[in-house]
């Protein structure tokens, strides 16, 4: 008895498959393009971060920010803006901190020093990278006058010339 109800099992289960059509599985779906906005925002303030390799920063540029250009090094620049309603944000000082990684890798931290431009204030800190490599970046900003923590986790990758 228990052949004959695992015979019926096997051909019902047989029999559904092929009323389904196909047993193939169904063409994957194409992944949607991504485009990182450069910010996060958390109730009236936003972290903006950038990246660029510092060998990209003219030399007037790379000098006056004290950065070595180098092909291997990219520069990461974060600013933290208060959002005005009907007015341009404002750039707010910020306690700024983060680390760096390869995937696999342990974090090191990220050293930013203020650069500061008439009323708005950046924050500038340099890792090191390699041909085709990810690196990690886990950002934060405590902007002083109060409000939220800003976080931004964000991977990038560079083509070394």
């Amino acid at each position: 008895m228990k052949r004959r109800g695992a015979r019926l099992c096997g051909s019902l289960a047989l029999a559904a498959l092929t009323a389904c059509g196909s047993t193939a599985p169904p063409p994957p779906v194409p992944a949607r393009s991504f485009d990182d906005p450069g910010f996060v925002a958390s109730a009236e303030h936003e972290l903006r971060y950038g990246t660029v390799l510092s060998a990209d920063l003219e030399a007037a540029v790379a000098a006056a920010y004290g950065i070595d250009r180098r092909r291997d090094e990219v520069v990461v620049n974060l600013s933290v803006l208060r959002r005005r309603p009907g007015q341009l944000p404002e750039s707010v000082a910020a306690t700024v901190w983060g680390t760096w990684h390869a995937p696999a890798g342990e974090p090191a931290e990220l050293r930013f020093q203020a650069v500061t431009a008439g009323d708005a204030v950046s924050y500038v800190a340099t890792a090191p990278v390699r041909d085709r490599e990810p690196i990690v970046l886990e950002l934060q900003a405590l902007p002083a006058a109060g409000g939220a923590p800003l976080l931004a986790r964000i991977t990038r990758q560079f083509e070394l010339r």
